[in-house]
Parts: C-alpha cells; sequence; structure tokens
C-alpha cells in the first residue's frame, strides 16, 4: 500500500535534499519514530544518488 510520494518536480538533482522541500519531507518522514511506512521505493536510482 502506497501512503505517501515525494516527488520535488522542477528541482533539479543537485540541489541537496535537504533544501528540496519534498525531499526534505521525506527525510523527516523517515526519522519520525511513528512513520507509516516501512520501505521506500525510488523510481529512477539518479534521483537519489547525484553524479560525481
Amino acid at each position: 500500500m502506497i501512503v505517501a510520494e515525494y516527488f520535488d518536480v522542477g528541482c533539479s538533482r543537485r540541489v541537496p535534499w535537504d533544501r528540496r522541500p519534498r525531499a526534505a519531507a521525506l527525510l523527516a518522514a523517515v526519522s519520525t519514530a511513528g512513520r507509516r511506512f516501512d520501505a521506500i521505493v525510488v523510481g529512477e536510482y539518479k534521483s537519489v544518488v547525484p553524479t560525481v
């Protein structure tokens, strides 16, 4: 069951997660003790792992 979606539309992947509104919300949700999810599904790995 999908409980939440986090998309930063129009935001460059080069912007750190803590400076992207929805990515920052995901980081906050992950660190919450009573979070409603057990896993995160990433549709494109390049969205998570920046290029070097």
